[in-house]
């Protein structure tokens, strides 16, 4: 003890013994002081530049981002107006187009039921037209017969004719002969007389003579008058025949030029009715070929009707999905704009995470069961050993950790079942620490493709550094079938909660910390679904950046 103060007071007596050493140095000293003062304030004044310019790039940054979104959402709403208006339009067009189509069917189906009709009506007119000319060509066939027949029984009755003409000479001359006889019996009766006075003056001549004579000419008389009455009516009777037989010579012939003439009717009724059945053919033809047009026509008005069917369903589903897609836009980027509010009523990165996790829930709720579409969403960040609160650094602490090793903590969760509202109830997931082997990093699949998807090297996440600050993240890890992916182990976990899906994102906070939001879905969520999510992770940055430059992460 004596000994240092000796050897103190000696150095004191050195140092005083070498006064003008001592104030040359002293000078020197109280000269170089005003310098590195000046150093100092200058650092410090670069320093609160620095800081300045970087709180307001932050705040810039911030602006730009509620600038954007609140741009956004009148876009959207613009956007959806005229979606509206123009969908609505192209609805009512399509509608009666649809309706035009459906009148065109309807009068297309009718005009071929009508054709239909033509068709069965000509055929049956047609056929009806063949038995015509086949009874024609038998009527012509039994005139023919007829006319032959009529011509035998003119030069029948003209035999007959010309027999008549002969009986009625004969007639003739049996006439003559009973004139003749006529004209003898009255001869005898004159020569009877002339006997009779004769006898009366010869008494010799013997009166039988006279008597006979006179028997023959009173029967010779009788035989004339006979006759002649016989004769009166043969003559009456052929007369009569020969009158009959020149009328049913009349008659043949009137009948033969009735016959000719209806034989040339019947023929030119079987040209008219093979015109016709010519043109009926025709008709038939063409109504067959009108009919397989207008079905065929009919064929592509119900293909176009189909289409346009089709191209409203389109349309709709089109529309519709352009509702869900701005809706989910809009949904978004009011998620984003409500984190900044979230952040701003929040004292540590805890507390923002937590609510923030528990909003985003609220917003994507499904119409049909009144609960969220995101049955989980939890949001991790890496942070270094020396950051994390006592009792983290007690509970979590591992042989060979230091101040550096990085652990992945939940900093918010929120969920279906309420252990998941409350990270001191996740007994896994709390903080974990990350090895230092980014081979030993892939046993954590899920995180291991989230980190390659936002383009972070494993070393970058180990050993973080400032110079990622304000780095942001342009990809998501979209698994669209969770049930029997490999990058989600827990399956139990999958099957319970009726998972299909699950989107990842991220960024880089100040500090080169990592954070990642993990959104697990209850239904199908595809590409163009999740990239719609990409503003959540700028919005995040932005909203958590005070937090991690202040080191604000727990209450303590």
């Amino acid at each position: 003890m004596d000994t240092n103060a000796d050897s103190n007071a000696g150095k004191k007596k050195k140092g005083f013994f070498k006064k003008g050493a001592s104030e040359k140095n002293k000078d020197a000293r109280v000269d170089d002081r005003p310098r590195n003062i000046e150093e100092l304030l200058s650092e410090n004044s670069i320093l609160k530049n620095q800081i300045k310019d970087s709180t307001f790039m932050q705040r810039y940054n911030e602006k730009m981002l509620l600038g954007i979104i609140k741009n956004n959402e009148r876009l959207i709403a613009r956007y959806l107006s005229l979606a509206s208006e123009n969908a609505s339009e192209v609805k009512a067009s399509i509608d009666e187009f649809k309706m035009n189509l459906f009148n065109m069917n309807e009068g297309l189906q009718q005009m071929n039921s009508a054709v239909n009709d033509l068709a069965a009506s000509t055929t049956k007119q047609n056929d009806f037209c063949k038995l015509i000319l086949n009874d024609i060509e038998t009527v012509k066939g039994n005139n023919r017969l007829t006319f032959a027949d009529i011509q035998n029984l003119n030069s029948s009755i003209k035999s007959l004719q010309e027999n008549s003409n002969t009986l009625h000479e004969l007639v003739n001359n049996v006439e003559d002969v009973a004139d003749r006889l006529r004209y003898m019996s009255f001869n005898g009766k004159i020569q009877a007389a002339s006997l009779e006075q004769l006898e009366r003056k010869m008494k010799n001549i013997q009166q039988g003579a006279v008597a006979g004579f006179t028997v023959v000419a009173s029967q010779m008389e009788g035989l004339s008058d006979g006759v002649s009455r016989l004769v009166d009516k043969q003559n009456s009777s052929t007369t009569r025949i020969i009158n009959n037989i020149i009328s049913s010579f009349e008659l043949s012939r009137q009948v033969e030029t009735l016959q000719h003439e209806n034989l040339e009717s019947v023929t030119d009724v079987a040209g008219l009715i093979s015109k016709l059945y010519e043109e009926l053919s025709t008709v038939a033809s063409s109504s067959e070929e009108l009919s397989a047009t207008s079905e065929e026509f009919a064929s592509s008005i119900e293909e176009l009707y189909a289409a346009i069917e089709s191209i409203s369903m389109n349309i709709t589903d089109f529309y519709n999905s352009l509702m869900r897609e701005a809706n989910l836009y809009r949904k978004v980027t009011g998620v984003a704009g409500e984190f900044k509010r979230i952040a701003e009523d929040s004292k540590t990165m805890h507390e923002a995470a937590q609510r923030m996790m528990i909003h985003i829930r609220g917003e994507f709720i499904n119409p049909e069961t009144g609960k969220s579409s995101i049955p989980m969403a939890r949001l991790f960040a890496t942070i270094p050993f020396r950051f994390l609160p006592v009792r983290y650094r007690e509970k979590f602490y591992q042989e060979g950790v230091t101040d550096d090793s990085v652990y992945l903590c939940l900093m918010g969760s929120a969920g279906e079942n309420s252990d998941w509202n409350d990270i001191a109830r996740s007994r896994k997931r709390q903080a974990v620490l990350l090895p230092e082997k980014e081979e030993d990093f892939k046993l954590m699949p899920m995180l291991a493709r989230n980190f390659s998807k936002m383009g972070i090297r494993y070393d970058a996440i180990v050993h973080p550094s400032n110079d990622q600050e304000q780095m942001t993240i342009e990809d998501y890890a979209l698994e669209k079938k969770v049930q029997g992916s490999p990058y989600v182990p827990d399956q139990e976990f999958v099957k319970n909660y009726n998972l299909v899906s699950q989107i990842g994102i991220g960024g880089v906070f100040p500090s080169g910390s990592i954070f990642t939001c993990f959104l697990f879905f209850n239904e199908p969520v595809d590409d163009d679904f999740a990239g719609t999510f990409m503003i959540v992770p700028l919005a995040l940055q932005m909203a958590l950046n005070g937090f991690d430059v202040n080191k604000q992460y727990w209450n303590e």
